[in-house]
């Protein structure tokens, strides 16, 4: 993915998402554009909801900035592979699987409240930063100029998602949830009417 992309050797910051507004993009580009790292690079990787046209002409005023469009399964996971960090500044995200996925192959998180995932901060696995372009310049600055602390956040990202967001975790709270509402019915049936 680096070779067929160009990215060099430097830092990759990673977007994999709709290009739509309310996903943060524009200003996550415009933050990484007043970054002084020559080698640094943002892979912005999605299918076009409206906003294409208005980053088209900041990949080509900043050459750091790549678009490569939808990528499929392969190409997706050669973008995660090839990644150092993955943001997502959104408004109004549900539990996104980008984000996961990102988590899941140890890339520390760039997220905007609006994604609400505040376990990521709280498991040291990602900075919560407001979407605005200088927020997002301090983050964008600190995840790819300290390879140390992607490490470290990196590895918990990964933890997290396997403590809580992993298959086996998941089917064990549902069987929870569906065992406390047979126990429910139970009751309600077992119950004399008033």
């Amino acid at each position: 993915f680096r070779t067929r992309w160009r990215l060099g050797d430097g830092p990759v910051c990673l977007f994999l998402g709709r290009l739509h507004t309310r996903k943060g993009v524009e200003p996550l580009a415009r933050a990484f554009m007043q970054l002084d790292l020559p080698d640094a690079r943002l892979v912005i990787a999605g299918p076009d909801e409206g906003l294409l046209a208005t980053l088209k002409p900041l990949a080509e005023t900043d050459r750091r900035i790549i678009l490569t469009g939808f990528l499929e399964s392969e190409a997706r996971l050669g973008a995660l592979a090839a990644a150092d960090c993955f943001a997502l500044p959104a408004t109004g995200e549900g539990l996104s699987m980008a984000m996961l996925e990102a988590a899941a192959a140890g890339l520390p998180l760039l997220l905007a409240p609006g994604c609400n995932f505040p376990q990521a901060e709280a498991a040291g696995a990602g900075l919560i930063v407001e979407p605005g372009i200088e927020p997002l310049r301090q983050a964008l600055a600190t995840l790819l100029t300290d390879g140390e602390r992607r490490v470290h956040m990196g590895a918990a990202a990964q933890t997290l998602v396997r403590e809580q967001f992993a298959w086996p975790v998941i089917a064990t709270q549902w069987e929870r949830v569906y065992e406390g509402m047979m126990r429910h019915q139970g009751r309600t049936k077992t119950s004399p009417a008033r």
